[in-house]
């Protein structure tokens, strides 16, 4: 379920330091590759190839949760965000856990 993001004009609250930039950059890449690797996922071309794909999702999905961990450790962006997108990053890395487990079940099973 999405959730509204807080709207409390936090920008200002960032650092500008070069190593906040290059966490949040290293963060956007994981975050984005989510959302491809899921589209790709969903144009598998066998159930072979769906598996294969969940499981990169899963994959960028905790590095994604990892990076909102150090966000939160670093206190980079107010305290709202980061409660806000760590909790968005837990609940996609149960989401596509969840998928890729359910999917390689019922592989299983239907080959038996």
């Amino acid at each position: 379920m999405r959730k509204k993001r807080p709207a409390n004009g936090s920008q200002t609250q960032r650092p500008h330091r070069t190593q906040n930039f290059e966490i949040r950059n290293w963060n956007l890449e994981s975050a984005t590759s989510i959302g491809a690797n899921y589209r790709e996922a969903n144009r598998a071309e066998s159930k072979d190839d769906f598996i294969h794909k969940i499981a990169l999702v899963e994959k960028e999905a905790g590095e994604t949760q990892y990076w909102m961990e150090l966000f939160n450790e670093s206190e980079i962006g107010s305290p709202e965000d980061r409660a806000w997108l760590l909790q968005e990053a837990t609940e996609l890395l149960a989401i596509f856990t969840s998928i890729g487990k359910t999917s390689k079940k019922k592989y299983r099973n239907s080959k038996s």
